[in-house]
């Protein structure tokens, strides 16, 4: 019976820490915005989470709440997680001037919150921010 109401409990922290961030009316939903939908699912970041490095490059953390789809086309790259896959917290690093960016650091989450998943890479993949993406309005939310 305690361990149904801590985990109501934690349930109920969670929901509140989620409503505070992403609900509209709330003082500190100022900080996450909605950066754009994809394929991937809907993704958002904290403004003040933007950090500027030197040479026109800034990181930002994201928020992506898994679509259905992204979780079906993961479930081969990451079949031991799929069924649990609820959203991953990415730090990107943007290179303003080459409108790029790399994947520095994730963590994917389950739905109560915990971390099923977690890489950080060395030596990053440097991708494009292609015109009229996600990674594009990111860059353009960040560089200025």
């Amino acid at each position: 019976m305690m361990k149904k109401m801590n985990s109501f409990a934690v349930s109920m922290i969670i929901a509140a820490f989620a409503a505070a961030y992403c609900l509209p009316g709330c003082a500190c939903a100022e900080d996450v915005v909605f950066l754009g939908k994809s394929s991937g699912g809907d993704f958002y970041y904290a403004r003040d989470s933007i950090h500027r490095l030197k040479d026109g490059k800034v990181q930002v953390w994201v928020n992506l709440v898994f679509s259905k789809e992204a979780i079906e086309s993961m479930g081969g790259t990451f079949p031991e997680i799929k069924g649990q896959m609820y959203r991953d917290v990415i730090l990107y690093e943007i290179d303003c001037w080459k409108r790029s960016y790399k994947i520095i650091q994730y963590a994917i989450y389950d739905k109560s919150g915990n971390v099923i998943k977690r890489a950080t890479s060395d030596n990053p993949t440097v991708y494009d921010c292609a015109p009229s993406t996600v990674y594009d309005s990111l860059g353009q939310a960040v560089c200025r």
